[in-house]
């Protein structure tokens, strides 16, 4: 209590009385002669005023004045009614009711909580997109459908134009770019390639940056050769208008992996693809196997996928393939992952001798 609410300085008469009560007890002779404290700035006497149409709308049940009422006066608290508001003296020690919404849960605790049936507001709002968000909308579609992928970076850096007074890293700086950010993401995704399952790393970000002629809202994309940068405006200004509208790409991309919303005379594209990754570390694989001409490299993928088992975690990749006289050589990588744990050598050594002796029992031969 002490800590949660302090206490009153009212309460320190009542102190001195008990103490003198005490000494008198004890001391016969002991004389009290006048008061010598010194409370130059007394609690002033506080009033908080509230009606019952805004406690009702508060805890979202109607309480009639007259059970109001009946509340306060079972606190004892001192109160008078207007017909219309209460107004509430405030006890010197409850220091914890300041306005009307402390008497709205003083009021709802005593009337019940568990009476109050809880209901969703009825709403009638219309949407409607920021010019922001639907110009940021567009270049994340074109960046995605140029084969771009986007990331998150960090906001403070070492060195830039704008610092904060405290930071909870040792980065005091606010950015003031987005490529340096970018740059970092595709030195560390570079060693993910395998799990990404992709031949280069090409991401972009949009985001705000900081300098000392204010906030810029910006895009950025690149990969490990080099990085564009631009403000949102000059970026939307460059694309091409047939883009903007519905783009036969977009939707085959996205077609049965989201829904697409037409809006004028542009097509919004929203993809619901979002699959949790997991923590744990991956481990590669790599099989050549040759195979007969005229014979497909599918047979090599089912074979993959269904002795794989639940740990191959991406498609099959071809990298390398030639052929040599009547055989072709198909190179793939294997990409083993595991959601609830760290995977061994042991457990993928037994899966690819699965593979590889389904592979000879079909007369093929394994490089």
């Amino acid at each position: 209590k002490r800590y949660e609410n302090d206490l009153s300085p009212e309460l320190c008469d009542q102190a001195m009385d008990e103490i003198s009560h005490l000494i008198s007890e004890m001391c016969r002779e002991a004389l009290f002669e006048k008061v010598v404290d010194v409370y130059p700035e007394p609690q002033e006497e506080r009033t908080v005023s509230f009606s019952g149409d805004y406690v009702s709308k508060m805890l979202g049940v109607k309480i009639n004045n007259k059970e109001i009422e009946k509340i306060l006066k079972n606190y004892n608290y001192k109160l008078s009614f207007d017909a219309v508001n209460f107004s509430v003296t405030v006890p010197p020690m409850r220091l914890d009711l300041v306005s009307s919404r402390d008497f709205v849960e003083e009021i709802g605790r005593a009337y019940g909580y568990e009476k109050i049936i809880p209901e969703i507001p009825k709403v009638d709002l219309k949407g409607k997109d920021s010019d922001v968000w639907t110009k940021t909308f567009l270049v994340k579609q074109k960046l995605i459908n140029d084969g771009y992928r986007e990331v998150i970076t960090y906001v403070f850096r070492n060195k830039g134009d704008l610092e904060i007074m405290a930071s909870a890293s040792d980065k005091n700086f606010l950015r003031t770019n987005l490529s340096d950010g970018l740059k970092e993401s595709i030195i560390l995704n570079q060693k993910n390639i395998p799990l990404l399952g992709i031949e280069e790393v090409k991401v972009f970000e949009v985001g705000t940056v900081f300098t000392k002629k204010g906030e810029s809202f910006n895009v950025a994309y690149g990969d490990k050769k080099n990085i564009t940068e631009k403000t949102l405006e000059e970026f939307i200004a460059s694309l091409k208008e047939p883009f903007l509208g519905s783009s036969d790409l977009l939707i085959k991309e996205f077609e049965g992996r989201g829904h697409i919303t037409q809006k004028g005379s542009f097509s919004y594209i929203f993809p619901q693809i979002f699959k949790v990754w997991s923590v744990y570390p991956f481990i590669t694989r790599d099989i050549a196997v040759w195979i007969p001409q005229g014979v497909g490299p599918e047979m090599l993928i089912d074979i993959y996928k269904g002795f794989g088992t639940e740990l191959l975690v991406r498609e099959p990749n071809l990298f390398d393939s030639f052929t040599k006289g009547d055989k072709t050589s198909f190179a793939y990588r294997l990409v083993f992952q595991s959601f609830d744990r760290t995977l061994t050598d042991e457990e993928i050594n037994e899966i690819m001798s699965k593979i590889t002796e389904k592979i000879i029992s079909l007369g093929w031969e394994v490089r």
